[in-house]
């Protein structure tokens, strides 16, 4: 999202002002997605607690993911495949560059990191 410091946006919605009373991801990303366009978004939260996406049942499910697999967890890159976010190489041979992200891991803790991720990238 468009950092309010930055001054005015050109776009098909400058000069609109939307007022979010919203939570979780799918409705940051969108008006994210109006902020992108131009308009001026004023989110409004819970005083003291703000959007649960950045509270505690995300960090409770990289806790749990974290405490159930104590043993397999050795390192960041380790953490990162077991909850299938880590590029693997995917090149055909003559490429190097190509990764795709691993597809295994707990699904859980992966959609723990997006809420994580989306939420970061759009309001920090």
């Amino acid at each position: 999202m468009s950092n309010q410091n930055c001054g005015p946006q050109a776009g098909p919605l400058a000069g609109t002002l939307v007022v979010a009373l919203e939570q979780a991801v799918a409705a940051p990303f969108c008006t994210s997605r109006l902020a992108d366009a131009g308009a001026r978004v004023i989110k409004i939260e819970r005083k003291g607690a703000g959007d649960f996406a950045r509270g505690y049942d995300t960090a409770a499910q990289m806790l749990i993911t974290a405490g159930d697999n104590a043993n397999r967890i050795k390192s960041e890159a380790a953490f990162a495949k077991m909850c299938g976010a880590c590029p693997i190489p995917a090149g055909s041979g003559k490429t190097n560059s190509r990764h795709r992200l691993y597809r295994g891991g707990n699904r859980q803790a992966n959609a723990a990191l997006y809420r994580v991720v989306i939420v970061r990238m759009r309001w920090h």
